[in-house]
C-alpha cells in the first residue's frame, strides 16, 4: 500500500468506475492506460490453458494484497500476471 493511501495499487486497478458520466469515462480510459503500461498482454502464454489462467485470476482477485505478497514466488508471479491479463481484457 502506498504511503498515505488506504488501498493497494492492485485494489485501485481492480475496481472500475461505477458511474456512467463523462468524468467516469475519462477515469476508465486512464485505467486502461495504467493497466496497459504493464505490457503483460505481450507475453506469450499460449501453453497455459485458458481455464487455468481464469482460475488463477479469480483466486487472486478474491484475495487481499497481503496474502498475495506472502505467496511463494512462482505462484505470486503467475497470479499477478493472470490478474493483469484479466484486467487488461476486461478494461
Amino acid at each position: 500500500t502506498p504511503e498515505g493511501s488506504r488501498f493497494s495499487e492492485l485494489e485501485r486497478l481492480r475496481r472500475p468506475p461505477t458511474r456512467t458520466t463523462g468524468t467516469a469515462f475519462a477515469r476508465a480510459l486512464e485505467r486502461v492506460d495504467e493497466i496497459g503500461a504493464y505490457r503483460l498482454g505481450r507475453l506469450r502464454l499460449s501453453q497455459i490453458p485458458p481455464n487455468r489462467m481464469a482460475a488463477l485470476a479469480r483466486y487472486a482477485l478474491g484475495s487481499k494484497a497481503p496474502l498475495l505478497e506472502r505467496a511463494q514466488e512462482p505462484k505470486r508471479t503467475a497470479m499477478l500476471t493472470a490478474v493483469m491479463r484479466h484486467l487488461e481484457a476486461k478494461a
